[in-house]
């Protein structure tokens, strides 16, 4: 994808989590699906390690499609979930320019 896309959205549950710049989604991921999204790719050297982000491991299960949780879609499996991850849905907000993202903690 890194030499394919010049942008990458990333979604769940039907929404979209994290949208940024290809080299940005690589280099900073900010959103805690897309953090683990990447840190479950596997690497094949040295240099690949060497950049690779800190493992990040959902908690919960994945809720139905159909009956998505109130507040954030991603709070049953987000290792970092507040209360008002659990109440409020998170708006898409832009952090820098092209590099969008839906999360209240990245917000605070």
């Amino acid at each position: 994808m890194r030499n394919l896309a010049t942008k990458v959205a990333i979604m769940y549950l039907g929404r979209i989590a994290e949208i940024a710049p290809v080299e940005t989604f690589f280099s900073k991921p900010r959103h805690p699906y897309t953090q683990m999204l990447l840190s479950a790719i596997p690497v094949i050297s040295a240099e690949e390690e060497a950049v690779r982000h800190n493992k990040v491991e959902s908690n919960g299960e994945i809720p139905s499609p159909v009956n998505v949780p109130k507040g954030c879609s991603f709070n049953t499996r987000c290792p970092y979930a507040t209360e008002r991850c659990f109440k409020d849905d998170p708006e898409m907000k832009e952090l820098e320019e092209g590099h969008f993202i839906r999360c209240h903690l990245v917000h605070d």
